[in-house]
């Protein structure tokens, strides 16, 4: 409706007039959805305005949802802005691979700095590959905190100006891989602000094998491949370990007799280094332990695409 029409409108039909700010070329696209309360700003930042999109959902129909609040915490920015680069950008899946994340930042008069650096990582950092650079001359942090899923650096300078690289070894899995980066500062240890790439896809790491690959499961491996769970602390232990391409779907890990009689589900996890992992310890669902023979161990991921299953054959001897 334009101006003239609102105007044109009898009294009792006009509704209040609601200032509205209209998103041009120069706003950022949508974020990633929040995924819990607290997460850190996931836009572009410093930015004088920000749009906030929720969308309610239930599962019953008898249930509406309700948004009884929505708070946003904001400091002054650390920085005008900061820019990051990886490089490489294609890795081998699962494989182990040497990184280097470059940050430059843009400091303006009456910026704070930052002395503190997040990386969101595909799988946890070797700790013997991690190197921090302050203007291309290496440094000792004054703390780093290595994660499954991030590393975390206390700097021991404030930073202003000066480029910082790091450089880590890793396993990536997902294609394609964004290397998130975010800094900090001591006096306000809840606060990140995030740092954005310096160029199309210029902190994104791509898998080229996997557009190829037909397969959801790959590096499937057991060990060992022929279990003697007596309790003698040798071989007592299954470990299955497995990557999951193109899918962040449900896993599910069986173990089958010979005659197709279910044996027992397994439970397990992501591990430090990415890579999914499930153990068997020779028993049953009902914690007995298995006749000595043959045994069929089944993946299944239920994707959206496919149902896909994988099975391999595990040996019980006593």
């Amino acid at each position: 409706m334009t101006e003239d029409e609102y105007n044109d409108l009898k009294k009792r039909w006009k509704g209040d007039i609601v200032p509205y700010i209209r998103p041009t070329p120069d706003w950022s696209g949508w974020s990633n959805t929040y995924l819990f309360s607290g997460q850190e700003f996931l836009s572009p930042s410093p930015r004088r305005y920000v749009q906030f999109r929720v969308l309610l959902k239930s599962d019953s129909p008898d249930v509406a949802p309700t948004l009884k609040g929505l708070k946003l915490n904001y400091t002054d920015s650390f920085l005008n802005g900061a820019l990051g680069q990886v490089t490489p950008n294609e890795a081998q899946v699962g494989q182990p691979e040497n990184f280097t994340y470059v940050l430059q930042p843009d400091f303006k008069s009456g910026d704070k700095g930052f002395n503190r650096l997040r990386l969101n990582t595909p799988s946890q950092a070797a700790a013997e590959s991690v190197v921090i650079r302050v203007s291309g001359a290496e440094v000792e942090p004054a703390s780093l905190e290595l994660l499954p899923d991030s590393l975390v650096v206390e700097l021991p300078q404030l930073i202003r100006r000066q480029e910082v690289e790091i450089d880590l070894q890793v396993n990536v899995f997902a294609n394609p891989y964004l290397f998130s980066a975010f800094v900090g500062h001591t006096d306000e240890m809840e606060f990140w602000q995030q740092v954005d790439p310096a160029g199309r896809a210029a902190t994104t790491v791509f898998l080229p094998e996997v557009p190829a690959s037909e397969s959801l499961l790959d590096k499937v491996s057991i060990a060992p491949k022929v279990l003697t769970p007596n309790g003698d602390g040798i071989g007592d232990h299954a470990e299955i370990r497995f990557a999951v391409l193109k899918a962040d779907a449900p896993v599910a890990v069986d173990i089958y007799a010979l005659d197709g009689r279910q044996v027992g589900s397994l439970a397990g996890g992501r591990s430090s280094d990415g890579y999914l992992v499930y153990t068997w310890n020779g028993a049953d669902d009902e914690g007995r332990r298995v006749p000595p023979g043959i045994y069929v161990c089944r993946i299944q991921i239920d994707a959206q695409a496919a149902v896909q299953n994988l099975a391999q054959i595990i040996n019980v001897a006593y």
